[in-house]
């Protein structure tokens, strides 16, 4: 049985990065415990690195999507039937991406799969 997986492209379009590499600038913006939320969903990026490619270099990396949740009341005690409240922040989804010298990124479908 085999999984089809969906890779998507685009291109980084920001017209300055000073006089700093972008690649570099990018990958000092990824690297590290960086987290962005929305009202539903926590972004944050994993295992991060830049490679060196045939006189070339990019970035690899992993993007978590987990979804947070209002707390929930779970049974702590079945003997008592004691509930406690517990908030549970799940894992969602999974992407893995490169970003290019050139600017250029690929990035797969969501999965959960790592």
């Amino acid at each position: 049985m085999s999984k089809t997986i969906q890779v998507n492209l685009g291109k980084i379009t920001h017209k300055s990065f000073g006089k700093e590499n972008p690649l570099d600038v990018i990958y000092d913006g990824l690297k590290g415990n960086v987290a962005v939320s929305s009202e539903s969903f926590l972004y944050h990026f994993k295992k991060v690195d830049l490679l060196e490619i045939a006189d070339s270099r990019a970035i690899y990396g992993e993007l978590y999507k987990s979804k947070l949740s209002s707390k929930h009341d779970v049974l702590v005690d079945k003997e008592t039937l004691t509930y406690d409240p517990e908030i549970i922040d799940e894992l969602f989804a999974v992407s893995k991406f490169v970003v290019f010298s050139d600017l250029s990124i690929a990035f797969t479908s969501a999965s959960i799969l790592i």
